[in-house]
């Protein structure tokens, strides 16, 4: 006598295919932007490093002259001062 098994098969499914997402409100400005690479740190030396932390230890918030004034001793830009 012959036994017969049986198996279960998995339901049929149809494979569905990843669609890429798409931004509808997306504008040229926003596609540049994430294109856009980081702007690279500045690397301070030791010296200008030194100095900043001297100054700022005596006074947190620099004026604009003290500020232009320190950029120019350090050879660095005024925005670099104050960040």
């Amino acid at each position: 006598m012959k036994e017969t098994v049986e198996t279960k098969s998995a339901p049929e499914t149809t494979p569905t295919v990843a669609q890429p997402k798409l931004e509808v409100d997306a504008t040229p400005e926003d596609i540049d932007s994430k294109n856009k690479k980081k702007k690279a740190r500045t690397t301070f030396t030791g010296r200008q490093i030194f100095e900043l932390e001297k100054q700022f230890e005596v006074k947190k918030y620099l004026s604009s002259s003290e500020r232009t004034e320190m950029a120019k001793l350090l050879n660095v830009t005024e925005t670099q001062v104050r960040e």
